[in-house]
């Protein structure tokens, strides 16, 4: 149950924690930077409104508020409020946004350009970003690494379309790699800015992350957890299969099928609230 939680977070962080030294013997694909460039210079233009921002998920909620660089302006975490702990790597952190001053400039210089191809219905500029160290800050306690990604962005409004990842574990004497796919779908604008009301993560070779003894303490777990929930009153155990949401149920389906999927739906979103 732990070592699949820190795979998770290892590939939600990314988003997070984006962190580290620049390395400067990546030779730089022209071709990658400027889509890159037209995506950031897309993205100043949609947030040209939006001082702050706000968004309530199902079960947690962030919130956003701009800040500049050069002049320059980007979308820094202003705070999120965790109801789910292992969705929470994102509290505080200053380089959530793919734009920001740090992160964009290791991006432009390390993204190699693979082509265009469909995901969802919409054609999409492929980027390949492999050279990673110094770029992703690694805990020190995480078994996992993510050893490259892709961004895939649309060729007409550069918002990201998905997200692809290559995390590699070394567990009982091997590596092991899978490989999480992020979706991002149905985007909607406010104040000109875009937000994809829905975020569908897939990994698929769970069982290639965990042992037989982490196994059997996951189903251990949610069996415990069923039998608290039948002794509990009516009313709190509402509240707390609330707060859950599907969890346990996606639980059991991943060890069933040897995949995870996981759909983060946007409730509501309240921009220009004053932050700060």
């Amino acid at each position: 149950m732990i070592k699949f939680a820190s795979t998770l977070m290892a590939v939600m962080a990314f988003v997070a924690m984006l962190a580290g030294l620049n390395n400067p013997l990546v030779a730089q694909d022209q071709q990658a930077a400027d889509i890159l460039e037209a995506a950031r210079q897309q993205h100043e233009e949609s947030i040209q409104h939006i001082d702050d921002y706000v968004v309530e998920y199902e079960h947690h909620e962030a919130s956003y508020v701009k800040r500049y660089d050069n002049g320059r302006p980007y979308m820094a975490a202003h705070s999120e409020a965790r109801i789910e702990g292992e969705f929470g790597a994102a509290a505080g952190a200053e380089d959530t946004d793919l734009f920001s001053p740090e992160t964009f400039r290791k991006m432009k210089e390390r993204a190699r350009y693979l082509g265009t191809e469909e995901v969802d219905g919409y054609e999409v500029h492929v980027l390949l970003i492999d050279e990673l160290e110094g770029f992703i800050e690694e805990d020190e306690d995480m078994a996992e690494t993510v050893t490259e990604f892709h961004l895939y962005l649309d060729t007409d409004n550069y918002v990201m379309r998905k997200m692809q990842f290559k995390v590699e574990a070394y567990i009982d004497g091997e590596t092991r790699v899978i490989e999480p796919v992020m979706h991002f779908r149905d985007y909607r604008e406010f104040e000109g800015m875009p937000i994809a009301f829905e975020q569908v993560t897939m990994i698929t070779g769970i069982s290639d992350m965990i042992s037989d003894e982490e196994r059997a303490e996951i189903e251990a777990g949610i069996a415990e957890m069923e039998r608290e929930l039948e002794q509990m009153p009516e009313q709190q155990r509402r509240m707390v299969e609330r707060m859950m949401g599907d969890r346990m149920e996606e639980m059991m389906e991943m060890l069933q099928s040897d995949q995870w999927e996981h759909t983060m739906r946007v409730v509501d979103v309240r921009v220009n609230v004053g932050l700060e």
